[in-house]
């Protein structure tokens, strides 16, 4: 659970910087004015740290605690809902489309849950000394290599987003990380072909000139 939130500290501090990194370079473009530099650096560090707390909050939610979740998805940028309750409307998960939902979301969390598993078994598997040192709560007569090891693991809800008294705060919260991190893809995408095109343009530009000159002919 841990590796998972250290893992996705510096994932959003990269999507984070190539968003606003991505946004610096247009607006030096269209309007000459370079807004890069400390307070640019300190935003992103500031967003950073809040949307890693958003994740933890979501991987402690998929290890099975889903009260963790922050809802602060539909505070900050409208999407989905933090109300919770018997009055709260059903979740729906963080794209309201079944379809997205399984493509995008269930089906990645089922396979992470199918390997953490995958190494959980494993590791119960490595003998006595090492289900005593790693396994827990789960007996001395209780069958490790069944279950897994890690209580952690075996508490995994791959549909957490659905929780009926947190899956609000949880899809919403999901939602705000979604985006920020296709919004990284779209920036990268689209500097790519801003470039790719820019580099036809130069091309085509380059031939044009040389064909307009005039071969020497030595005599």
């Amino acid at each position: 659970m841990y590796d998972a939130m250290v893992t996705l500290a510096p994932v959003n501090f990269l999507a984070l910087g190539v968003i606003f990194g991505g946004a610096a370079s247009s607006l030096k473009r269209l309007t000459g004015r370079d807004v890069r530099g400390r307070a640019l650096e300190a935003a992103v560090v500031a967003l950073t740290a809040i949307l890693s707390c958003v994740t933890s909050g979501l991987v402690q939610a998929y290890f099975g605690d889903a009260s963790r979740c922050w809802g602060w998805g539909a505070t900050l940028g409208g999407w989905g809902g933090s109300e919770d309750g018997p009055d709260a409307p059903p979740p729906s998960g963080p794209f309201r489309d079944e379809f997205l939902d399984g493509v995008l979301v269930g089906l990645p969390l089922r396979q992470a849950h199918a390997w953490y598993g995958k190494w959980d078994r494993a590791l119960a598997r490595m003998g006595p000394l090492a289900t005593r040192i790693f396994c827990e709560e789960g007996g001395g007569d209780a069958d490790y290599p069944s279950i897994g090891c890690s209580p952690a693991t075996r508490r995994i809800d791959p549909r957490f987003y659905l929780d009926e008294e947190h899956g609000a705060r949880c899809s919403s919260d999901m939602a705000l990380v979604l985006w920020v991190w296709l919004g990284a893809v779209g920036v990268l995408a689209a500097g790519g072909l801003y470039r790719e095109v820019r580099a036809r343009r130069a091309n085509n530009n380059g031939g044009v000139g040389n064909r307009g000159r005039r071969r020497v002919h030595q005599d």
